[in-house]
């Protein structure tokens, strides 16, 4: 069983953890690229210093965003979830990337596991 954030408690009762894939490949949605990923340990929503990939499940062309974190990974999609949520609600968001604008304006400010899943590269983003 995955720990969830220094927790014993399963990854499938916690939202952040929910959204996170495991596995060896990162996909481009638009080429079909594929990049390996490779480490000796797994992730949760308490990693920190990771690369991550966010793809949209709702939409067909799968619109995705790489980026990159050193806090834990779950303050930052956390802080993805707070802006998108402003940000459809017609408020000004500090958040300048391209998945807050997206999932405000295309899923009503849902950002969750039904609409959105993370994978987690290598650490030591530095």
């Amino acid at each position: 069983m995955r720990k969830c954030g220094g927790t014993d408690a399963k990854s499938k009762n916690c939202a952040i953890c929910a959204m996170v894939v495991e596995g060896d490949t990162f996909s481009c949605s638009k080429t079909a690229e594929k990049w390996t990923l490779t480490w000796n340990e797994t992730f949760d929503c308490a990693s920190k210093n990771v690369v991550f990939l966010v793809t949209c499940k709702a939409c067909p062309s799968r619109p995705q965003y790489v980026g990159k974190t050193e806090s834990e990974l779950r303050k930052r999609v956390n802080d993805f979830k707070s802006q998108t949520g402003h940000l459809a609600r017609g408020r000004t968001t500090k958040g300048s990337e391209a998945v807050v604008p997206h999932f405000a304006l295309f899923h009503d400010g849902v950002l969750n596991q039904t609409t959105a899943e993370v994978q987690v590269s290598a650490r030591r983003c530095e």
